[in-house]
C-alpha cells in the first residue's frame, strides 16, 4: 500500500498589521465640517489608522511646515474637504495637495499592491482646480438645496434615507476598503455596519450645514478683488505674483471676455483687457488704489476709467482691506457707474451741464492752479504716471459728463451757437479730436514706459499737452461764455424777462431757439 502523498504544508496569511495614515486637509474656514469627518472616522477606526489632523496632531514645540511636510510624507490617504465657502486660505490646501503628489513618486504604495491616494470630498461645490483630474466624490448641491425649498422636507428637517449612492457613505466605504487591506478590521458584517451608522450620522450633520447655505447671492455691482502675497522687495513684484478676482456683473465693456473662470493672475488680467491703452488705464489706476491701500491712505479713494466705447465711465473705491498675519492682503475695489438724476426743465439742466462741462475742463487743464499744467508736471519731482493716470480719469469724467448732457446734439448746439453753429461745432470738433487723440496716444505710450520721468517719452508728452492746451482755450472760452448767454436767454423764455422782470434782448441763439420751438 503506497503512503499517502502529504499535502503541501500551507503558510498562514500574515496578518493585516500595518497602520494607515489619514491626512486631512481643509481650508480654515471649512474646519467644523473637518471636525465632523475626523471625529467620525476615529470613532469608525479606533484602530488600524492614524489621523494627521491640523494643530492638534503637532507636538509643542514643533515647526508647523516642517510637521504639516513630515506628516503629508508618512500619510497613505489625503482626505481633502472642500466646500463652497469662501476661501482666502485655499493656498495651503493646494501646498498639501502638491507635495503629497510629489511624495507619491518615491513612495506610490502603502503596502505591495495598494496604492497612496489622495480622495477630495466635495461638500456643496466642486473641486479645487488642483483635483480637478480625480474621480471625487460629490454631494450634489442642487438636490440638498431642492431638500430645503421643498416645505413638507424643511417643516420635518429631514434629509432623504440614505442609499448606496450617498456620497458620505461612498467616501467612508471607500476609505474603509484601503484600511481593510493594510489591517484587519475583523467581522465584514459588522464593519460594514458600523459604516452605514457612521455614514448616517455624518451625513445628518452636513445635511444641517448645507441647509444653513447660501440659497441665491446677488452682486448688483462690479467688484475686483485683489489678492497679494506677501510683503516684497517691490510694488512691481507684489503685484506680477498678485491674483485678481471679478464679480457682479459683465466686465465686457471694459473689453474682457466672459469666460467661465473670472480668477486671474495680474498680468493675464491685463492681458486680457482690450485695447492697450484701457489696460495701461486700468493697470495704474488699480496700482495707484493698491498702493494707497497697503499704506492705509484713503483720502483720494477714487479713480475713474472709461467704458471700451467711452459713453460711459466707471468709478473704482476701495471697500475693504483684509490683511493677514502671514504678510498677505485682500483688496476689494468696486467698480460702480457715475450716474445722476435730473429734475426740473430739460434744456436749462441740459446748459447748466455745459456750463460745468465747460468750467470743469478750464479748471483741469488750462488755468495755473492747476496740477496739470504744463508748467508744473515739467518739474523733474513730479511723477508722472500717477499724475498722468488722474489727468486721463478727470478728461473721462468731463467727457462723462457732456454725454449725459447730450451736448452733441443739434437742438442745444443751436441755442448755445445760434445760427453760426454748424461751422463753429466742425471747426471746435475738428480741434477737440486731433489733440485729444495725440495726447491721448503720448499718455498711454508714458504710462507703458518702464521709466515714465525721463526723456523722450516725458517730453513727448509735454508737448503733447502744450499743444492741447493752446488749442482747447478760445474754443473752451467760446463754449462756456455762449453757454451761459444761452442758459440766460431760456431762463428769460420760461420767466417772461429778465430777473429784475424787465424786457431784455433777443439773441442770435434764443432766436434760434425760439424758432426751433415754434417749428
Amino acid at each position: 500500500m503506497m503512503p499517502k502523498a502529504k499535502k503541501p504544508r500551507s503558510h498562514p496569511r500574515p496578518a493585516r498589521s500595518r497602520e494607515v495614515g489619514i491626512f486631512i486637509s481643509y481650508a480654515s474656514e471649512d474646519q467644523d465640517l473637518a471636525k465632523d469627518v475626523n471625529q467620525e472616522l476615529r470613532k469608525l477606526f479606533p484602530r488600524g489608522i492614524r489621523i494627521f489632523f491640523d494643530r492638534a496632531s503637532l507636538d509643542a514645540g514643533s515647526e508647523f511646515k516642517d510637521a504639516i511636510d513630515a506628516a503629508l510624507d508618512t500619510s497613505d490617504i489625503l482626505l481633502i474637504l472642500f466646500s463652497d465657502q469662501t476661501k482666502p486660505s485655499y493656498s495651503f490646501t493646494g501646498y498639501e495637495a502638491g507635495f503629497f503628489s510629489a511624495s507619491k513618486t518615491k513612495r506610490p504604495s502603502l503596502i505591495p499592491g495598494v496604492e497612496r491616494v489622495i480622495i477630495p470630498f466635495c461638500i456643496g461645490s466642486k473641486a479645487p482646480a488642483v483635483t480637478f483630474n480625480l474621480q471625487h466624490i460629490n454631494i450634489d448641491p442642487d438636490q440638498v438645496i431642492s431638500l430645503v425649498e421643498d416645505p413638507a422636507s424643511f417643516m420635518r428637517n429631514e434629509p432623504k434615507p440614505l442609499d448606496d449612492d450617498n456620497p458620505v457613505l461612498r467616501l467612508l466605504t471607500r476609505i474603509a476598503e484601503i484600511v481593510g487591506q493594510a489591517w484587519d478590521l475583523g467581522d465584514r458584517d459588522a464593519i460594514r455596519d458600523n459604516i452605514r451608522y457612521a455614514a448616517d450620522r455624518l451625513y445628518l450633520r452636513l445635511f444641517k450645514y448645507l441647509q444653513n447655505r447660501k440659497c441665491q447671492e446677488d452682486i448688483p455691482e462690479r467688484k475686483v478683488i485683489i489678492r497679494t502675497g506677501p510683503p516684497a522687495a517691490s510694488r512691481a513684484e507684489l503685484l506680477a505674483n498678485a491674483t485678481v478676482e471679478l464679480e457682479g456683473g459683465s466686465f465686457s465693456l471694459f473689453g474682457i471676455s466672459e469666460i467661465p473662470t473670472r480668477s486671474f493672475g495680474w498680468s493675464q488680467f491685463l492681458g486680457m483687457i482690450v485695447p492697450r491703452e484701457l489696460a495701461s488705464a486700468w493697470a495704474e489706476g488699480l496700482k495707484l488704489m493698491v498702493t494707497a491701500a497697503l499704506e492705509r491712505d484713503f483720502e483720494d479713494n477714487y479713480h475713474v476709467v472709461a467704458s471700451l466705447r467711452g459713453d460711459k465711465a466707471f468709478r473704482l473705491f476701495v471697500s475693504r482691506v483684509v490683511t493677514f498675519y502671514n504678510g498677505s492682503t485682500e483688496i476689494h475695489v468696486y467698480v460702480v457707474e457715475m450716474k445722476s438724476k435730473d429734475y426740473g426743465d430739460e434744456i436749462t439742466t441740459r446748459l447748466l451741464k455745459g456750463i460745468s462741462v465747460g468750467l470743469r475742463f478750464r479748471f483741469l487743464v488750462l488755468e495755473e492752479q492747476s496740477p496739470f499744467t504744463v508748467a508744473k508736471l515739467s518739474y523733474p519731482v513730479v511723477k508722472m504716471k500717477p499724475a498722468v493716470t488722474e489727468l486721463l480719469s478727470q478728461i473721462r469724467v468731463v467727457l462723462r459728463e457732456s454725454r449725459e448732457a447730450r451736448l452733441d446734439e443739434p437742438d442745444i448746439l443751436a441755442r448755445i451757437f445760434g445760427g453760426d453753429g454748424p461751422a463753429i461745432v466742425k471747426r471746435n470738433l475738428d480741434t477737440w479730436n486731433g489733440t485729444l487723440a495725440a495726447l491721448e496716444k503720448a499718455a498711454h505710450a508714458l504710462l507703458a514706459a518702464s521709466d515714465a520721468d525721463a526723456d523722450p517719452v516725458k517730453a513727448t508728452f509735454i508737448a503733447a499737452l502744450r499743444d492741447f492746451a493752446e488749442k482747447t482755450d478760445a474754443m473752451n472760452r467760446e463754449f462756456t461764455a455762449r453757454a451761459l448767454q444761452a442758459l440766460a436767454d431760456e431762463i428769460g423764455d420760461i420767466t417772461g424777462g429778465t430777473a429784475q422782470g424787465h424786457a431784455r434782448a433777443v439773441t442770435p441763439a434764443a432766436e434760434a431757439g425760439r424758432a426751433k420751438k415754434a417749428g
